[in-house]
């Protein structure tokens, strides 16, 4: 795993880049002239070559090659899960607002494209959880889904809230929060070509199904992929095979999944764990086991709070 520099980021944490092949004596890279075939004239030697370049840089974008994590300003990461609805719903514009005012460096969003192809944010495939309305995302148009208010038991003051297009909740991230996107359902290909809109690659995390992974490196060979490890993985070589096959720049999964010695394994293969704690039973003991598993980032529901406690134990 390699992280881009930060403040703050420990230097174990990233990978030298590799030393290029060198002439002995010189600084500069090794260059080889093509050789040419026999009967094979100058234009097919290079058209071969054209060729041979292309299908490498397409093998590289389809490989396990390890993207670069968005640039972290801390070395314990705090993600906001469904950005900070302590006060206010989950997967509105005001939770991500929140969750940046709260000093969190990520925020999870989940996201599901309508029926006429526009992504909005919404955790269940229907929306009758969260908001007033009834369908699944997918049987609803974007005027139908914008025509809803946002409903929870818990946050009932004024202003109410609606739910948010995806491009929405991308202009209130920038410059303020990185992302880490729990793609639900829809176009790998959009969310990419919104991101990459959006100024936002360099700032996301997806989360993702392992079998999803070849495609969205065949997009964005640079964004930084996540999943969670397989249920039953309970040995370091069972953690090691996984992340061998499936190549995941981070992982998931609940705290309790885990033991020092599985966080110690990912650690030897560079890919760091953010695992979720999120639920009414967090608390600063439960905090302090989790980071006492060597865990490097937790999703929680309370980030203003972990963020405070995080500071006061010095543990960013």
């Amino acid at each position: 795993m390699r992280l881009l520099e930060s403040t703050g980021t420990p230097a174990a944490n990233r990978r030298l880049p590799d030393t290029p092949l060198q002439h002995p004596g010189h600084n500069e890279p090794r260059r080889r002239t093509p050789v040419r075939r026999c009967g094979e004239s100058e234009t097919l030697r290079w058209q071969r070559v054209g060729l041979t370049g292309l299908l490498a840089l397409t093998l590289l974008a389809t490989s396990g090659e390890a993207a670069d994590l968005p640039a972290l300003r801390h070395s314990f990461v705090v993600i906001a899960h469904r950005g900070d609805h302590t006060v206010v719903p989950e997967n509105t514009l005001a939770a991500i607002e929140r969750a940046a005012a709260a000093g969190a460096d990520f925020v999870e969003i989940d996201a599901r494209q309508t029926r006429d192809g526009h992504f909005v944010l919404m955790h269940d495939g229907s929306v009758e959880r969260t908001t007033d309305g009834k369908g699944a995302v997918r049987d609803l148009t974007l005027a139908e889904v914008k025509a809803l208010t946002v409903r929870d038991a818990r946050h009932l003051k004024p202003p109410l809230q609606g739910v948010p297009t995806f491009q929405e909740a991308l202009d209130a991230m920038h410059g303020r929060i990185n992302l880490y996107l729990d793609f639900k359902e829809g176009s790998r290909e959009l969310a990419v070509k919104l991101l990459r809109q959006h100024d936002m690659l360099q700032h996301t995390v997806v989360y993702d199904d392992p079998g999803a992974f070849a495609e969205w490196r065949r997009l964005a060979p640079e964004l930084p992929l996540m999943c969670s490890l397989p249920d039953g993985t309970r040995t370091p070589a069972a953690l090691q095979a996984f992340v061998r096959q499936h190549h995941p720049d981070v992982l998931d999964g609940s705290v309790p999944d885990y033991t020092k010695d599985l966080v110690a394994a990912a650690r030897g293969e560079h890919v760091p764990v953010w695992a979720d704690i999120q639920g009414p039973w967090e608390s600063p003991p439960i905090w302090q086991s989790a980071v006492d598993l060597g865990l490097q980032g937790l999703q929680t529901d309370n980030p203003k709070a972990l963020v405070e406690w995080l500071n006061g134990a010095g543990r960013r």
